[in-house]
């Protein structure tokens, strides 16, 4: 922090800023009078110039979010017969789970918990295994995800209904 000093004479505190006068070129601007303005000196300019940007950060982008909807989940008509149903993947391990869904497009273990990334149809399945109480991992936590960055997410019934994506190809 800076110091405030105390003029003997004036008894005037020197709070780190100070007035000038803005004083015009002649030659470039021949009618711009001279404006008063306020320069900053020392650390006081880079936390009043921060805090400004900061400011103004803040309002606009808060002004850009206040008016976007939220995106809903995709819940177009499920078909007659759903190819999967969330009871048909819960709570099954890891090997039943490969024999249901074959092989997983990205797989990443974490611990003792696993991250499975399966392609369907309509979406891409999120699965997340983790161990119970006896330490046997099964399917603990389902999600769908948008196939592509910007659609809306799908819902889950409506993503395992349209099953896998080799499926619905083949």
């Amino acid at each position: 922090m800076r110091e405030l000093r105390v003029r003997a004479r004036s008894r005037k505190v020197d709070t780190g800023f100070r007035k000038e006068r803005a004083t015009s070129n002649p030659g470039l601007n021949p009618g711009l009078e001279q404006v008063p303005r306020l320069v900053f000196r020392g650390a006081c300019s880079s936390v009043i110039k921060i805090a400004a940007l900061a400011a103004i950060g803040f309002a606009t982008g808060c002004a850009s979010l206040a008016g976007a909807p939220a995106k809903p989940e995709t819940t177009a008509s499920l078909p007659e017969t759903p190819v999967f149903l969330q009871t048909d993947v819960l709570g099954l391990e890891a090997g039943a789970l490969d024999t249901l869904l074959g092989p997983a497009v990205l797989t990443r273990r974490e611990g003792s918990g696993e991250f499975r990334r399966y392609a369907f149809a309509r979406c891409e399945l999120i699965v997340i295994l983790y161990p119970d109480d006896s330490g046997k991992a099964a399917v603990r936590r389902l999600d769908a995800a948008a196939k592509n960055s910007g659609e809306d997410k799908p819902g889950l019934d409506f993503c395992l209904a349209g099953g896998l994506a080799r499926q619905a190809a083949g």
